[in-house]
């Protein structure tokens, strides 16, 4: 696992103690050795070390001049004998992985909510809880883009935020009146890509998606998404995500629309901010491929990497990641693959979606999402997953509980697996 700069202490996780056994909790590295002597008080076993402690290890860390692994390592004595229990080895970054996360959840009253990863930080609302699912986050962070179910003139009309860093999320900047899903917004907040079953307002159209100006909240007609085409299996465009450069817009052709699709193609287009068109739509890869487990078809969630050359996306069962009523009583699968964005062969993840020592944990990630700047030599993607966090929550693949993720990619790809167990 590589961690970033600037984060809670991690929660250390171990089975097989008893109350009332000692632990020696080792961490070692070139510029810094820690030790410190612990009585178990209860089970399950389970540690923070202090803050302090941990930043003062992960700032001392010089992996910038030089790779400089922290190892730790777990001792136990029961009273009677000593035990070496366990060692890893981690990559400490350079860098804080600065910034927000946005997303959407059904925990205590709902909607969609931001968290800034750090000690202390703990998550924000947005509109008092509103259902707002379908959203986007602009590049540079100036704007957020959602859909809003309830209170609204229109329903599910798209409404612009513009962010800012004090105690609320952000404030209204427009409300476009215009039903919006599947929502994407350009890298500075200008412009905004958004899904639209066909024959219903704002108009019919052949492909779902409209272009519409972030700022006066209108849409823009003759851009040339209107013209993308279908294929005879296809049902319409879902999942547009523009590239952090903004020169580009990735997009997923599916066979059915909102979640229910589980045949998909990954298609990605030019997009010019000067003249405001999207040309030279092509297919990346098709729910066919041979690297797709059979009958895991269903391609979703496309998401650059900061420097706009690689696209991330979740292949499932199902396009949103889940099916029915989403419940505890659903097992749902998916991997995270890689692909070049002008084309090539997609690259499983396997470090990222199979690292857990749990089979049953496996093929268990969803929904991925770069953050738009390269942090510490690593490009970093958070994801959900129903995996189960060491003894903290338990449960996997009917649990129904989707966790937030996050994992370092290298930013040198070639055609090997260049991810990282998560955190």
């Amino acid at each position: 696992t590589v961690f970033p700069l600037g984060l809670s202490t991690p929660t250390l996780q171990w089975n097989g103690s008893a109350a009332g056994d000692v632990y020696r909790l080792h961490y070692q590295e070139a510029n810094y050795t820690f030790d410190g002597y612990y009585t178990l008080a209860a089970l399950p076993g389970k540690m923070n070390l202090a803050q302090a402690r941990w930043d003062q290890i992960t700032a001392s860390n010089d992996a910038a001049s030089a790779p400089d692994p922290l190892k730790f390592s777990l001792y136990r004595y029961d009273g009677i004998s000593a035990y070496f229990d366990a060692t890893e080895t981690w990559t400490i970054a350079p860098a804080s992985v600065n910034g927000a996360i946005y997303y959407w959840t059904t925990s205590g009253s709902g909607g969609l909510t931001r968290i800034q990863p750090g000690a202390g930080s703990v998550p924000t609302p947005l509109e008092s809880g509103k259902c707002m699912g379908c959203h986007g986050v602009s590049a540079d962070g100036t704007t957020l883009v959602a859909s809003v179910e309830t209170g609204e003139a229109t329903y599910r009309s798209w409404v612009a935020y513009d962010l800012n860093g004090g105690p609320t999320v952000g404030t209204r900047r427009v409300d476009s009146n215009m039903f919006g899903a599947n929502i994407a917004v350009n890298h500075n907040g200008k412009y905004v890509v958004f899904g639209d079953k066909d024959g219903t307002p704002p108009a019919a159209s052949t492909s779902g998606l409209h272009f519409g100006d972030a700022v006066a909240g209108t849409e823009i007609t003759g851009s040339g998404i209107d013209a993308f085409t279908m294929e005879s299996w296809t049902d319409e465009y879902v999942d547009p995500a523009f590239s952090p450069g903004g020169t580009k817009l990735a997009t997923v052709q599916a066979d059915a629309y909102y979640g229910a699709w589980q045949k998909s193609e990954l298609m990605v287009a030019d997009f010019s901010e000067t003249t405001k068109a999207f040309t030279g739509l092509k297919s990346l890869v098709r729910y066919d491929n041979a690297a797709f487990s059979a009958s895991q078809w269903a391609i979703g969630y496309p998401s650059f990497t900061p420097d706009d050359n690689w696209l991330a996306f979740h292949v499932g069962d199902w396009g949103a990641g889940c099916h029915g009523s989403c419940n505890t009583s659903t097992a749902d699968v998916s991997a995270l693959y890689l692909i070049n964005s002008a084309g090539g062969n997609p690259i499983k993840l396997d470090n990222l979606n199979d690292s857990s020592p749990n089979a049953n944990d496996h093929n268990e990630a969803y929904e991925p999402t770069f953050n738009p700047v390269e942090r510490g030599g690593y490009f970093w993607v958070v994801f959900t997953s129903e995996r189960t966090w060491g003894n903290t929550l338990a449960g996997h693949g009917t649990s129904g509980d989707k966790r937030l993720w996050v994992a370092a990619i290298d930013k040198t790809i070639g055609t090997i697996d260049p991810s990282h167990p998560p955190f």
